[in-house]
């Protein structure tokens, strides 16, 4: 069996099988028109993106967070009382900075939930400090929330609110909520009565994370810098840097509210043992008072006075060493407290133990981080519970420290009981008067220089209250951007620049993506491996069923003519018989074969085109002949072949036999046996025979007259053949129902930059 010419065509087929990307360019590039208009109408809508929205400013500061060693030097006296943790982490002053509590004093002291906008050409713009009028909340509401309050000044000190008037200063009570407007009278007077004043009232809670969501705080290098940067976002730069500027100021306070917490703990501690001691102190001092008036007693002796000054010493140490018992057991009850909740260690006078104190100082810097946290998250929060772990560790340790200095201080003050001991049975030997004024008089030295140590300590934690300081410090104070940074102009044109050219090209590519017809030859290449042997433009004004002659020279007329040329390779040189087919009606079958067999006429080959629709005839309708007689008349008997051939006009080598009447039985009279004398007689007279038949797509004549036919054409046409049917016609192909199978593809259409027509089709005019 023969096929189409191989060398001829797979050179061209592999071409055409491979990614043309000048075709695909060319293609893209025939609807040019649509994406000028595309890439207009977004540089339009960007343009009025640019007008519409609001811009937006960028406000930055930076402040450095102070560590311990380069403190203030006031900060030496607080380490000296153990008041403050170590240096801070970094990490929790930013969390800090975006803690809810922290942003909520700010709002609240900048009246942020309630905000207020005026119409500025295409877009909004927020007057911030510029408002003529002020809203205050009495009673909120969801639905004050919900819906903007649109607000225009009236005459007579009146305001207009959502169709309604008002007064101002007056409260206002509707659906919404309770509410009042007070006039800026600076800003009033100079307003103009015409514009119109949008207020878009929130809760604290939706003010807060508001600028929450608008704040970034950063360190320039994590872990080696206590530098930290704040940006904010605002359409009001003002407003932005007011934000910054008081986030900052609430920010110190609370810093300094921490630490004078702790000093006013130990600070009230100090002053309540010194309330006691001075009691105990003047008791003491009546009863020495009392003593000596009662015995008249003015002096004592050196020995007495020797023995008084070893007791009061041992006295003393035995003081200091109850004062520490003391402070340890509050120590000790401090760390067996499971619901402690505070912050604030407890005083540590007295106690010089260096192990014990470390422990204390980091028990208090990490219950100050743990209180620091649960202002940004929930005591159920990992965070909080991975805290609470190593805080429970060091008391265990600092329980674990008391216990041994208690021993070693209970054996210390036993020491000094017998030491005072043994110091009063000598004493004894002293005379009675004096011994007992050497008893009260040591009680009064002893209360004596407690109250001047108590004194003492509590001028230093005066001190230490007085002077607190903040531990961070401003380096640039809050500042806005001298331009807007959203949104910047030359993105949003690049931006839409390139959407308009993407989206029609994403249509085209999506509408192709969807399309069922054949649209270009790598269509058909992809479902079959037929050979396409010809491509046949498509004709805006047909004049005529034949576009073909010996003085034609356009571009259709050249492109059958290559058609022709093609047939010579198919065959191995026989080409007598020529049957055309295709999937359905309209593709073009009877136009392609009535216009071949008169290319073939037009070379001087004598030249039969047969009309084998019989279902519906076509060639004779485009000839303009009578139907009376053809075909079905002769293959069921009725007349003889010369009777049923017809000369074509302006041809002298060109005939048709047209169908004939149309028969009840088509298939039965194709297989009828004057088939095989009709073309046993035509192959005599006639150079070559083309058959118009069927679609085979719809009925199996085609499947019939195969036999008969040297060649078929399978017939698609461009913009109109689905394909599915290039599939139905390849299983045929490879079933080797037809021989020498070649397509055509008909109806090319100029604008198709893919086939490459258009620039080549002035050469044939």
């Amino acid at each position: 069996m023969s096929m189409y010419n191989e060398p001829v065509i797979t050179e061209k087929d592999q071409e055409e099988d491979s990614i043309n990307l000048k075709q695909i360019f060319f293609k893209y590039l025939s609807y040019w028109k649509w994406i000028v208009v595309s890439v207009v109408l977004f540089i339009i809508l960007a343009f009025l993106y640019t007008k519409i929205t609001t811009p937006i400013f960028e406000v930055k500061s930076s402040i450095l967070i102070k560590s311990r060693d380069k403190a203030s030097p006031t900060n030496d006296i607080m380490s000296q009382l153990n008041l403050f943790s170590g240096a801070k982490e970094t990490d929790n002053e930013v969390e800090i900075f975006k803690s809810y509590t922290l942003m909520e004093r700010v709002v609240k002291d900048l009246n942020l939930t309630a905000r207020y906008y005026t119409r500025e050409g295409l877009r909004k713009r927020e007057l911030y400090k510029d408002s003529p009028i002020k809203v205050e909340i009495i009673t909120p509401n969801d639905s004050l929330f919900k819906e903007p309050l649109k607000m225009r000044i009236l005459e007579g000190n009146k305001i207009q609110i959502d169709e309604n008037t008002y007064s101002f200063n007056t409260p206002i009570y509707d659906f919404k909520g309770a509410f009042k407007v007070i006039a800026n009278d600076s800003i009033l007077k100079s307003w103009d009565k015409d514009d119109k004043i949008t207020v878009y009232l929130s809760s604290i809670k939706s003010a807060v994370r508001q600028i929450q969501n608008d704040l970034t705080v950063e360190t320039p290098t994590k872990g080696k810098s206590t530098v930290l940067y704040l940006n904010l976002m605002a359409a009001e730069p003002a407003m932005g840097v007011d934000i910054l500027t008081d986030l900052i100021l609430k920010y110190n306070e609370a810093n300094i509210e921490d630490k004078n917490t702790v000093a006013k703990n130990t600070l009230e501690f100090i002053e309540d043992r010194i309330k006691l001691i001075s009691v105990e102190l003047g008791d003491a001092e009546r009863t020495v008072e009392r003593f000596k008036s009662t015995h008249g007693i003015t002096d004592i002796g050196t020995e007495s006075k020797l023995f008084l000054e070893s007791v009061q010493t041992k006295d003393a140490e035995l003081s200091r060493v109850n004062i520490q018992l003391n402070v340890l057991k509050n120590i000790e009850r401090y760390v067996l407290n499971k619901n402690n909740n505070t912050t604030s260690a407890p005083a540590t006078l007295g106690i010089e133990d260096p192990t014990l104190l470390e422990l204390i100082k980091q028990l208090t810097t990490l219950e100050t981080e743990r209180a620091k946290a649960l202002q940004t998250v929930p005591a159920s929060n990992p965070l909080i519970i991975a805290m609470d772990e190593p805080i429970e560790n060091l008391k265990r340790s600092i329980y674990s420290n008391i216990q041994v200095l208690k021993q070693s201080l209970e054996i210390t003050k036993r020491n000094i009981q017998q030491d005072n001991a043994r110091l009063e049975y000598i004493i004894k030997s002293v005379p009675q008067k004096e011994r007992e004024l050497v008893d009260v008089t040591r009680q009064q030295a002893i209360k004596n220089e407690l109250y001047m140590f108590l004194l003492s300590k509590k001028e230093e934690a005066a001190l230490s209250y007085a002077s607190t300081v903040s531990d961070s410090r401003v380096i640039d104070y809050p500042i806005s951007s001298e331009g807007p940074v959203k949104p910047v102009k030359r993105n949003i044109f690049l931006i839409f620049f390139i959407l308009g050219l993407i989206a029609p090209i994403g249509v085209i590519y999506i509408r192709d993506l969807i399309y069922n017809k054949i649209a270009d030859r790598s269509d058909v290449r992809k479902a079959t491996t037929i050979p396409i042997i010809g491509e046949i433009s498509f004709l805006e004004n047909k004049t005529a069923p034949i576009s073909i002659n010996q003085d034609v020279r356009n571009k259709q007329a050249e492109q059958i003519r290559t058609l022709r040329t093609n047939l010579q390779f198919m065959g191995n040189g026989n080409s007598q018989c020529i049957l055309f087919t295709s999937n359905t009606s309209g593709e073009g079958k009877s136009f392609t074969s009535l216009n071949l067999g008169a290319s073939l006429a037009l070379t001087g080959k004598k030249t039969v085109i047969l009309g084998f629709d019989m279902r519906r005839p076509q060639l004779q309708k485009e000839l303009e002949l009578k139907n009376t007689t053809g075909l079905s008349s002769y293959l069921s008997g009725q007349t003889e072949l010369d009777k049923i051939t017809f000369p074509i006009q302006n041809f002298s080598n060109y005939f048709i036999i047209p169908s004939g009447p149309i028969p009840p039985n088509p298939i039965e009279l194709m297989m009828n046996e004057r088939m095989d004398s009709l073309f046993k007689e035509l192959r005599e007279k006639y150079d070559y025979i083309v058959m118009d038949s069927p679609p085979v797509g719809l009925v199996s004549d085609a499947l019939i007259l195969e036999k008969h036919a040297d060649i078929t054409l399978y017939i698609v046409r461009h913009d109109y053949t689905p394909k599915e049917s290039i599939k139905q016609i390849d299983d045929l192909y490879r079933d080797k129902r037809f021989k020498n199978l070649g397509i055509i593809i008909n109806g090319v259409k100029d604008d198709s930059m893919f086939y490459g027509y258009k620039r080549a089709g002035s050469y044939y005019e």
